[in-house]
Order: structure tokens, then sequence, then C-alpha cells
């Protein structure tokens, strides 16, 4: 079910980035060149900056979406890289510090790779939504036994209920991603101390 869903939303990325993204390229481009048509009308160049930085700003939106749907940099560099470069745009679009602590072994499987990295995407939107965090400490590592990754912010914390309640589609994504793979995921959490989440996949299947 999980590798359908990522199918599609390479599909997706695709059109957005091809299509949406080109025309939407091609719109700002008109919208320039009209400028001499109208430089003799200050409110009409007004108006059309505005429609400009607009467009700019939609641009922006669509290569983000299509980024975050399916990461080029992650199928491109790899697992370090991709992860490194979502928690640069995750501070500089959220402020939330992040704090990196990633061995450079060589995680070579396309497949436990996006597991690790959707993890990561929703951990972090859970953050952003939940935690009230002004920080996050991301760390990695490969051993003989496997490759575990952790996540864990300064933030509130949740409640016991809320990690083990079904209704958190979250999580149960993300237990469902670890279980392919006959890993484990845990979560821990104390009131005002934050919450932390484990991940670990084993060897035998890297």
């Amino acid at each position: 079910l999980n590798e359908i869903r990522e199918e599609e939303r390479a599909l997706i990325s695709r059109e957005i980035h091809d299509r949406l993204g080109q025309s939407m390229t091609a719109l700002k481009l008109d919208l320039k060149r009209m400028h001499s048509y109208i430089d003799t009308n200050p409110d009409a160049v007004k108006k059309l900056n505005a429609m400009i930085e607009l467009v700019s700003g939609t641009i922006i939106d669509v290569q983000r979406i299509s980024s975050d749907l399916r990461p080029g940099i992650l199928d491109e560099l790899g697992l370090v890289p991709a992860i490194e470069w979502y928690c640069y745009e995750f501070e500089e679009r959220t402020g939330i510090k992040c704090i990196l602590k990633l061995d450079n072994s060589d995680y070579s499987d396309s497949q436990i790779n996006l597991t690790f990295f959707r993890i990561l995407q929703e951990t972090l939107t859970n953050v952003i939504r939940h935690a009230k965090a002004s920080s996050v400490s991301i760390k990695l590592h490969q051993s003989d036994r496997g490759v575990t990754m952790s996540i864990k912010d300064n933030g509130i914390g949740i409640t016991k209920e809320q990690i083990e309640s079904y209704r958190s589609l979250g999580l149960i994504s993300m237990r469902e991603r670890v279980k392919q793979f006959n890993g484990t995921i845990d979560i821990s959490s104390k009131k005002d101390s934050g919450t932390k989440l484990t991940i670990f996949i084993p060897s035998v299947n890297l």
C-alpha cells in the first residue's frame, strides 16, 4: 500500500513541477513584458508589480509542494543530504532550530531511505502543529545491527493516550512503514520535557 502511495506521489509531483510550475513561470514572464506597455501609468505599474510578486510566491509554493511529495534530492544524493536539506527548509520556514547528528554511512536502500524521510516529514509536521517546541534534535546512526533514527523536540510533550490513539493517522502511517521492514518505532514523552521518537530497522533489510 505504501509503495502504491509513493508511486502516486511521484506522479503528482512530476505533474505539478512540469505543468503547473512551467505555466506559472510563463505567466510571470508575460507579466514582466507588460511593463513596457504601462510605464506611464503608476497605478497600473504598482498593480502589475503586486501580481508579479504573487506569482513569484506561488512558484515557490509549487516547488515546495512538489519537493515534499517526492524530493528529488533523496533519489539523487541520498538520505543524509535529503535530511540536511529538509531540516534547513524547515528551520527557515518555522524558526524551529534543527540540531543534526548524522553519520556518513552508505544508506543505499532507496525504500528504507524513503521510509526514514517520510517519518521525519511527519514528525516535524507534528512538531509544528502540537509541540510548541523551539528546537529539534535529529540523529541518524548505522551499526552492525541496523539503522537508528531518533527525533527529539523540547516541546510540551504528548500523553500516553495520544501516542496509543488509533485516530492519530500520522502515527499509524509511521508504524505501517516501519513494520514492512521488521523494524520498531518507540515514542516516549514527558509533560513539558518534549517528545522523542526512535525508529530502528534491522540490518537484515539493508
